[in-house]
Protein backbone atom coordinates (compact mmCIF):
# COMPACT_ATOMS: atom_id res chain seq x y z
CA UNK A 1 0.00 0.00 0.00
CA UNK A 2 3.20 2.44 0.75
CA UNK A 3 4.45 1.72 -2.66
CA UNK A 4 0.96 2.38 -4.20
CA UNK A 5 0.79 6.03 -2.17
CA UNK A 6 4.30 6.78 -3.90
CA UNK A 7 2.87 6.38 -7.15
CA UNK A 8 -0.01 8.53 -6.12
CA UNK A 9 1.99 11.45 -4.21
CA UNK A 10 4.36 10.92 -7.51
CA UNK A 11 1.71 11.47 -10.43
CA UNK A 12 0.56 14.86 -8.23
CA UNK A 13 3.36 16.60 -7.63
CA UNK A 14 4.33 15.75 -11.65
CA UNK A 15 1.16 16.67 -13.26
CA UNK A 16 0.30 19.70 -10.83
CA UNK A 17 0.87 22.31 -13.10
CA UNK A 18 -1.55 21.11 -16.00
CA UNK A 19 -4.09 20.09 -13.31
CA UNK A 20 -3.97 23.59 -11.65
CA UNK A 21 -3.82 25.11 -14.93
CA UNK A 22 -7.59 22.97 -15.77
CA UNK A 23 -9.07 23.61 -12.85
CA UNK A 24 -8.36 27.11 -12.94
CA UNK A 25 -9.89 27.66 -16.88
CA UNK A 26 -13.13 25.87 -15.72
CA UNK A 27 -13.74 27.11 -12.34
CA UNK A 28 -13.44 30.20 -14.77
CA UNK A 29 -15.42 29.82 -16.97
CA UNK A 30 -17.92 28.63 -14.61
CA UNK A 31 -17.96 31.87 -12.90
CA UNK A 32 -17.63 34.05 -15.70
CA UNK A 33 -20.75 32.19 -18.24
CA UNK A 34 -23.44 33.23 -15.70
CA UNK A 35 -23.26 36.38 -15.97
CA UNK A 36 -23.30 36.57 -19.38
CA UNK A 37 -26.00 34.37 -19.82
CA UNK A 38 -28.42 34.54 -16.69
CA UNK A 39 -31.64 34.51 -18.66
CA UNK A 40 -30.27 30.84 -20.41
CA UNK A 41 -28.01 28.96 -17.56
CA UNK A 42 -30.49 28.45 -14.94
CA UNK A 43 -30.16 26.51 -12.20
CA UNK A 44 -30.83 23.13 -13.08
CA UNK A 45 -28.91 23.42 -16.54
CA UNK A 46 -26.07 24.85 -14.45
CA UNK A 47 -25.62 20.93 -12.77
CA UNK A 48 -26.15 19.56 -15.86
CA UNK A 49 -23.42 22.20 -17.40
CA UNK A 50 -21.04 20.95 -14.51
CA UNK A 51 -21.38 17.41 -14.98
CA UNK A 52 -20.70 17.54 -18.60
CA UNK A 53 -17.66 20.15 -18.22
CA UNK A 54 -16.18 17.67 -15.89
CA UNK A 55 -17.15 14.88 -18.24
CA UNK A 56 -14.48 16.01 -21.12
CA UNK A 57 -11.70 16.88 -18.56
CA UNK A 58 -11.84 13.45 -17.92
CA UNK A 59 -9.86 12.74 -20.77
CA UNK A 60 -6.77 15.22 -19.85
CA UNK A 61 -6.07 13.26 -16.95
CA UNK A 62 -5.43 9.34 -18.15
CA UNK A 63 -3.19 11.13 -21.24
CA UNK A 64 -1.62 12.87 -17.97
CA UNK A 65 -1.02 9.38 -15.81
CA UNK A 66 -0.99 7.03 -18.73
CA UNK A 67 -0.36 8.14 -22.12
CA UNK A 68 2.36 10.19 -21.45
CA UNK A 69 4.36 7.99 -19.65
CA UNK A 70 3.53 5.14 -22.10
CA UNK A 71 5.45 7.91 -24.82
CA UNK A 72 8.65 8.95 -21.93
CA UNK A 73 8.79 4.69 -21.50
CA UNK A 74 9.24 5.94 -17.60
CA UNK A 75 5.51 3.58 -16.98
CA UNK A 76 8.16 0.68 -18.02
CA UNK A 77 10.86 1.91 -15.53
CA UNK A 78 7.80 1.91 -12.74
CA UNK A 79 7.38 -1.96 -13.82
CA UNK A 80 11.48 -2.19 -13.52
CA UNK A 81 11.40 -1.13 -9.91
CA UNK A 82 9.83 -3.22 -7.04
CA UNK A 83 6.63 -2.16 -7.59
CA UNK A 84 3.67 -5.03 -8.65
CA UNK A 85 1.75 -3.89 -11.58
CA UNK A 86 -1.52 -3.42 -8.74
CA UNK A 87 0.41 -1.26 -6.64
CA UNK A 88 1.01 0.87 -9.27
CA UNK A 89 -2.12 1.26 -11.03
CA UNK A 90 -3.91 1.53 -7.51
CA UNK A 91 -1.69 4.65 -7.21
CA UNK A 92 -2.62 5.31 -10.51
CA UNK A 93 -6.89 5.24 -9.80
CA UNK A 94 -6.07 7.13 -6.77
CA UNK A 95 -4.51 9.94 -8.54
CA UNK A 96 -6.98 9.96 -10.89
CA UNK A 97 -9.85 10.14 -8.79
CA UNK A 98 -8.27 12.52 -6.84
CA UNK A 99 -7.87 14.65 -9.56
CA UNK A 100 -11.11 14.30 -10.93
CA UNK A 101 -12.45 14.81 -7.43
CA UNK A 102 -11.24 18.31 -6.97
CA UNK A 103 -12.37 19.14 -10.31
CA UNK A 104 -15.94 18.07 -9.67
CA UNK A 105 -16.14 20.04 -6.21
CA UNK A 106 -14.05 23.32 -7.22
CA UNK A 107 -16.81 23.60 -10.19
CA UNK A 108 -19.80 22.84 -7.35
CA UNK A 109 -18.61 25.19 -5.47
CA UNK A 110 -17.96 27.91 -7.79
CA UNK A 111 -21.21 27.28 -9.24
CA UNK A 112 -22.94 27.77 -6.04
CA UNK A 113 -21.97 30.65 -5.28
CA UNK A 114 -21.91 32.30 -8.33
CA UNK A 115 -26.15 31.18 -8.34
CA UNK A 116 -26.41 32.09 -4.88
CA UNK A 117 -24.16 35.46 -4.53
CA UNK A 118 -24.49 36.91 -8.54
CA UNK A 119 -27.82 35.54 -9.70
CA UNK A 120 -30.03 35.07 -6.57
CA UNK A 121 -30.64 31.42 -7.55
CA UNK A 122 -30.52 28.11 -5.90
CA UNK A 123 -28.81 25.21 -7.44
CA UNK A 124 -31.53 22.57 -8.11
CA UNK A 125 -29.44 19.93 -6.71
CA UNK A 126 -30.14 17.32 -4.11
CA UNK A 127 -27.48 16.01 -2.28
CA UNK A 128 -28.32 12.14 -3.78
CA UNK A 129 -28.16 13.66 -7.14
CA UNK A 130 -24.63 15.58 -6.91
CA UNK A 131 -23.16 12.26 -5.10
CA UNK A 132 -24.95 10.15 -7.96
CA UNK A 133 -23.05 12.03 -10.57
CA UNK A 134 -20.03 12.33 -8.86
CA UNK A 135 -19.94 8.02 -9.18
CA UNK A 136 -20.80 8.32 -12.59
CA UNK A 137 -18.27 10.39 -13.19
CA UNK A 138 -15.37 8.26 -11.27
CA UNK A 139 -17.25 5.31 -13.03
CA UNK A 140 -16.58 6.26 -15.99
CA UNK A 141 -12.93 7.69 -15.27
CA UNK A 142 -12.18 4.29 -14.45
CA UNK A 143 -13.11 2.83 -18.25
CA UNK A 144 -11.05 5.79 -19.96
CA UNK A 145 -8.26 4.66 -17.56
CA UNK A 146 -8.64 0.94 -18.82
CA UNK A 147 -9.04 2.46 -22.15
CA UNK A 148 -5.57 4.38 -21.88
CA UNK A 149 -3.66 1.06 -20.67
CA UNK A 150 -4.42 -0.95 -23.31
CA UNK A 151 -4.95 0.77 -26.54
CA UNK A 152 -3.15 4.11 -27.68
CA UNK A 153 -4.08 7.67 -27.09
CA UNK A 154 -6.03 8.21 -30.12
CA UNK A 155 -8.82 4.64 -29.67
CA UNK A 156 -8.52 5.23 -26.31
CA UNK A 157 -10.12 8.50 -26.59
CA UNK A 158 -12.93 6.76 -29.08
CA UNK A 159 -13.74 3.81 -27.25
CA UNK A 160 -15.20 5.23 -23.94
CA UNK A 161 -16.85 8.00 -25.85
CA UNK A 162 -18.17 5.47 -28.60
CA UNK A 163 -19.72 3.46 -25.93
CA UNK A 164 -21.18 5.90 -24.36
CA UNK A 165 -23.03 7.42 -26.98
CA UNK A 166 -24.01 3.93 -28.05
CA UNK A 167 -25.87 3.53 -25.00
CA UNK A 168 -26.94 7.13 -25.02
CA UNK A 169 -28.16 6.39 -28.90
CA UNK A 170 -30.26 2.95 -27.49
CA UNK A 171 -32.03 4.60 -24.72
CA UNK A 172 -33.37 7.00 -26.62
CA UNK A 173 -34.43 4.53 -29.08
CA UNK A 174 -35.60 2.35 -26.41
CA UNK A 175 -37.78 5.36 -25.10
CA UNK A 176 -39.27 6.79 -28.11
CA UNK A 177 -40.19 2.84 -29.04
CA UNK A 178 -42.58 3.04 -25.80
CA UNK A 179 -43.58 6.41 -25.94
CA UNK A 180 -45.10 5.26 -29.50
CA UNK A 181 -46.56 2.01 -27.21
CA UNK A 182 -47.95 4.82 -24.97
CA UNK A 183 -45.60 3.98 -22.42
CA UNK A 184 -44.08 6.81 -20.16
CA UNK A 185 -40.83 5.34 -18.59
CA UNK A 186 -40.41 8.99 -16.48
CA UNK A 187 -42.78 7.72 -13.38
CA UNK A 188 -40.77 4.04 -13.11
CA UNK A 189 -37.37 6.30 -13.00
CA UNK A 190 -38.34 9.22 -11.17
CA UNK A 191 -39.60 6.56 -8.18
CA UNK A 192 -36.38 4.57 -8.56
CA UNK A 193 -34.57 7.69 -7.76
CA UNK A 194 -36.09 8.84 -5.16
CA UNK A 195 -36.71 4.69 -3.40
CA UNK A 196 -34.15 3.85 -0.93
CA UNK A 197 -32.74 1.44 -2.55
CA UNK A 198 -31.22 3.67 -4.90
CA UNK A 199 -28.09 4.51 -3.60
CA UNK A 200 -27.12 1.04 -2.79
CA UNK A 201 -28.00 0.04 -6.39
CA UNK A 202 -25.61 3.12 -7.18
CA UNK A 203 -23.20 2.17 -5.13
CA UNK A 204 -22.83 -1.07 -6.26
CA UNK A 205 -22.70 -0.43 -10.26
CA UNK A 206 -19.74 1.96 -8.98
CA UNK A 207 -17.89 -0.86 -7.29
CA UNK A 208 -18.44 -3.21 -9.91
CA UNK A 209 -17.46 -0.77 -12.79
CA UNK A 210 -14.11 0.30 -11.39
CA UNK A 211 -13.49 -3.51 -9.90
CA UNK A 212 -13.70 -4.63 -13.55
CA UNK A 213 -11.90 -2.05 -15.25
CA UNK A 214 -9.19 -1.93 -12.67
CA UNK A 215 -8.75 -6.05 -12.92
CA UNK A 216 -8.69 -5.58 -16.74
CA UNK A 217 -6.12 -2.58 -16.49
CA UNK A 218 -3.83 -5.36 -14.02
CA UNK A 219 -4.12 -8.27 -16.23
CA UNK A 220 -2.92 -6.14 -19.46
CA UNK A 221 -0.02 -4.65 -17.76
CA UNK A 222 1.24 -7.95 -16.18
CA UNK A 223 0.37 -10.01 -19.47
CA UNK A 224 2.31 -7.51 -22.12
CA UNK A 225 4.84 -5.96 -19.56
CA UNK A 226 7.50 -8.60 -20.64
CA UNK A 227 6.62 -7.53 -24.45
CA UNK A 228 6.83 -3.94 -23.26
CA UNK A 229 10.17 -4.06 -21.99
CA UNK A 230 11.48 -5.71 -25.28
CA UNK A 231 10.10 -2.91 -27.41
Amino acid sequence: MKKAFRVFFKDLQEHSGPYGLLASVIVGMLTILPLYQPNYLTARIQLEFVFNLNLITLMAIPHWLLAREKEKKTILILRTLPISARQMLLGKFLAAFAMSEGIYLASLVSSFFMLKFALHMEMVATPSRVVFLNLALLAFLSVVLASFTRFTPRIAVIVPFGCLLLLVLAWISIKKHLNSRGISIEPALTSLMNSSLFPLMAVLCFILVVVTAFRLSERYIEAHHAADLVL
